[in-house]
């Protein structure tokens, strides 16, 4: 739990939809009567706030600068933009992050066979 490893500049964001978007807009558990911010106090976090989407970039700027150990949960409308689904398989998704980041140390590595040049990976630097 986070509220008993204090970490003076930590800031955790919680998006809360409070919707399993997913599955068809079920209701979570946050939809109904539990609290997020309610759970991060019971957990031992100090420093809570509860804020919507619109007043997220400022909470956040705001706790960053605090360097205090700060949860925030925005809530948000439940909801995607319509965009299409990615045509790589996962393991092409990895791979490509792991051959761009650079940061990744891998004792084994499986070969991807994937079009990466559908979305002009091979142009990246």
């Amino acid at each position: 739990m986070i509220g008993n490893n204090f970490a003076g500049n930590f800031t955790l964001l919680i998006v809360g939809n409070e919707t399993y978007r997913s599955t068809g807009d079920q209701p979570t558990y946050a939809g109904l009567r539990t609290s997020l911010a309610g759970v991060a106090k019971a957990c031992g976090c100090e420093h809570v706030v509860h804020c919507t989407a619109e007043e997220t970039a400022a909470v956040l700027k705001e706790a960053i600068a605090s360097e205090q150990m700060t949860v925030i949960v925005s809530q948000c409308d439940s909801g995607n933009v319509d965009v299409p689904v990615v045509p790589l398989d996962p393991v092409c998704i990895k791979e490509r992050f792991y051959d761009r980041s650079g940061t990744v140390q891998r004792v084994i590595r499986a070969p991807c066979d994937c079009a990466l040049a559908t979305f002009g990976v091979n142009a990246l630097p």
